[in-house]
Parts: C-alpha cells; sequence; structure tokens
C-alpha cells in the first residue's frame, strides 16, 4: 500500500498526486471507480495486468489523513485482485456425432482491505494492510448439436474462495541525501510484501440440459478445499525533479507455490515483470504555453507470466506512451498506448501482437489542503 507507485506494471496514466504512503491506480477500459483521494489505492492495477475487457468491474476505495502532522493516512475499501474472461468454442465429434462445445470463464477474486501509513521521519513512509479475499469463479462448458436426436447440455462450476491476508510496504527518500542530490530532486527507494493466502473454497457443479424441449436443472456435485495463494513482493526505484518523474521497478509473485487441494497445476510458473518509465510533468502556471501544461509519458516493460503451454514458458514484451491534455482546474483527458508481444510460435502456439488503446477523464479537488495565507 505504502509502496504501491513503485510496483508500476504499466504506465497508463495519471499524474501522482497522493497524500504520503498512498497509491495511484492505472486505467482500465469501463469501470465504475469511485475514491479519494483521486487516482488512488491501485485499485485497476489488477485489471490493466491482465489486459482485462471489462464486462463487469467495480471498486470503492476512501482514504483519509487521521495525523496529518505524522503523515498517518487511513484507506478501506473494496478493490478487485483478480478477474477470469474468456469465450471460445471448439468443434468437435465423436464417430458420426459431430458438436460443439463451448468454454466460458467468468467471475474473480475480490479484496476488503482496511489499512495504515505513516511517516516515520522525514525520510521514511511505512504502511501496512489487512485483507480479506473473497468471490466466485465460474467455469462453463456447453455441449451443442446441430440436430434435435441429442440433447444439448450445460455444466457451469462454480468456485467460491475467502481467506485472509496482508501487505506491507516502505518508501525510503534518504537517498537523496546520500547522493548529494540538489533541493528539487529526489531519489525514492520503495518496497512491498504481500502475504498471499490460503483461501478456504467451496465448489458446486450444476447440470443443465435440454430432453424433448424440457430443460432440466439439477446440482450434481458439492465439494470443499483449500487454494493456496502464493507470496508477491516488489521493489522500485524512483527519480523526481520538479518536471521529469523516471521510475524502474520489479515484481515477483511465486506461483511455483500455488496449489488447489494440494496439486500444484503443471502449467504454472514463478512470474517476474520488470518495468521502466518516464513523464515530462506538465507546468502549474495558467499562463504558460499550452503544450507544457500538458504530461507526457513513455515505459517498457518484460513479463515473465505465470504460464506455460506445453511446457512452453509464454513471455511478453511491450512499450507504451501517453499523454495528458489539461481541461479545467484538477480535471485532465488521458490517453494511453501500448504495444506488446506475448508468447512463441514454437511447438504449434500462438504469438500475439497485442495493441491497448486507453482514453479517461479524471478529475478531483484537494479538500484537505489549505489554501497559502496571505
Amino acid at each position: 500500500m505504502a509502496a504501491c507507485p513503485y510496483t508500476v506494471k504499466s504506465f497508463n496514466w495519471y499524474e501522482p498526486k497522493w497524500p504520503p504512503g498512498m497509491a495511484q491506480a492505472t486505467n482500465p477500459d469501463v469501470v465504475f471507480v469511485a475514491s479519494y483521494p483521486p487516482d488512488s489505492a491501485c485499485m485497476v492495477r489488477a485489471a490493466n495486468e491482465v489486459g482485462l475487457k471489462t464486462k463487469q468491474f467495480g471498486g470503492a476505495m476512501i482514504a483519509f489523513p487521521v495525523a496529518p502532522s505524522s503523515g498517518v493516512v487511513f484507506a478501506a475499501g473494496i478493490t478487485p485482485v483478480t478477474r477470469v474472461n474468456y469465450n471460445a468454442i471448439a468443434p468437435s465429434s465423436q464417430g458420426s456425432l459431430s458438436y460443439n462445445l463451448r468454454f466460458r470463464g467468468s467471475g474473480g477474486l475480490s479484496a476488503a482491505q482496511a489499512g495504515l501509513s505513516a511517516s516515520v521521519g522525514s525520510d521514511l513512509q511505512v504502511g501496512a494492510k489487512f485483507q480479506y479475499y473473497f468471490g466466485t469463479i465460474h467455469h462453463v462448458v456447453e455441449q451443442t448439436f446441430s440436430t434435435t436426436d441429442n440433447s444439448d447440455a450445460t455444466v457451469d462450476r462454480s468456485n467460491q474462495a475467502h481467506g485472509v491476508g496482508g501487505t506491507v510496504g516502505v518508501i525510503y527518500d534518504g537517498l537523496t541525501r546520500t547522493f548529494g542530490l540538489g533541493e528539487t530532486e529526489r531519489l525514492s527507494l520503495g518496497a512491498t510484501f504481500s502475504t498471499g493466502s490460503a483461501l478456504r473454497t467451496t465448489r458446486d457443479d450444476f447440470l443443465t440440459y435440454v430432453n424433448g424441449g424440457v430443460t432440466t436443472r439439477d446440482t450434481a456435485t458439492v465439494a470443499s478445499g483449500s487454494t493456496r495463494f502464493p507470496l508477491s513482493y516488489a521493489v522500485g526505484l524512483a527519480y523526481a525533479t520538479d518536471r521529469i518523474v523516471a521510475t524502474a521497478d520489479l515484481q515477483r509473485q511465486l506461483w511455483d507455490d500455488f496449489t488447489e487441494d494440494a496439486v500444484h497445476p503443471a502449467e504454472l510458473r514463478n512470474s517476474l515483470r520488470l518495468s521502466a518509465g518516464i513523464e515530462l510533468l506538465p507546468k502549474r502556471d495558467p499562463g504558460a504555453p499550452y503544450h507544457q501544461r500538458m504530461s507526457y509519458r513513455a515505459g517498457a516493460f518484460y513479463h515473465q507470466t505465470a504460464y506455460r503451454v506445453n511446457a512452453e514458458a509464454i513471455n511478453e514484451t511491450g512499450v507504451s506512451a501517453g499523454f495528458s491534455i489539461p481541461v479545467t482546474g484538477e480535471t485532465r483527458f488521458h490517453v494511453g498506448g501500448e504495444y506488446a508481444v506475448r508468447g512463441t510460435t514454437d511447438l504449434g502456439l500462438q504469438k500475439d501482437h497485442i495493441v491497448r488503446l486507453s482514453f479517461t477523464v479524471t478529475g478531483g479537488e484537494m479538500w484537505f489542503v489549505h489554501p497559502p495565507e496571505e
């Protein structure tokens, strides 16, 4: 939580403006988001991570200062952690019988969370949050026939999960003095650690089939189990002046430790993401030329994903760029673009060329900032 700005996974583009130790968000596709401070809490980071084409997605986060003199800020809310969204059709046959299999997935995990961040001296900010994970994931298989001689059928496997976890983070600004930087320069080191969670799961299988024009539904099985959600950590470095911010970070999650009912899927491996980016900050002077009141960003990343397909590792590399246009006051219009290459053609696999575009409007009021006294 405290070091969230230094675990950026892509650069999709909000200007940093948050109380000490609080976090930033990246841009989703289409969502509902409610938060204070504006652009806070990394609530849409998971959506950007998976390249989600959102059909349903929401979150709410609020943060407010508790003891401004000590930099103590409290934050609480509900944010998404993972999302499942796939839809594929595979023509199949058995002997002379032909049919289609359709595979659909939806749902995901969310986290209800509450935490505090605080300044320890002038150089160190620390934060911690408690997380309660919950959610339902649906995996649906539909079998349909081209004739009425056979019965269509659907199996809906519903997996419900819940568990607890925690995250701690730090930001250290003392490197500014260590390297003798100027008054307008700042060099910060950040780190986060998340414990993961031992999730309790309940699985319900629902069967639907059509026979003679009559639709029949039944619950086939109900089972309980456990899922081990792995720990993760991240470190990052940021250099900032009054006009430039440059960041680089590393994030790793130990998916080799993931288990479902004590079984580790062979398709999963540890993930690693390296990112770097730079931003030219806008001038706040209303009399400055319009192009100088805009902000410009560019970045690049390498992602060793958590997936193996046919024992072949799936990796992704990409670049991104964006800019923000001032509208009025703190309202800004953001445009972001990203191009990435994921996968490989080895072993008959698919190599994806991905283009992502985002258009976002943000606005806010600085409720807790007192105007300067004359």
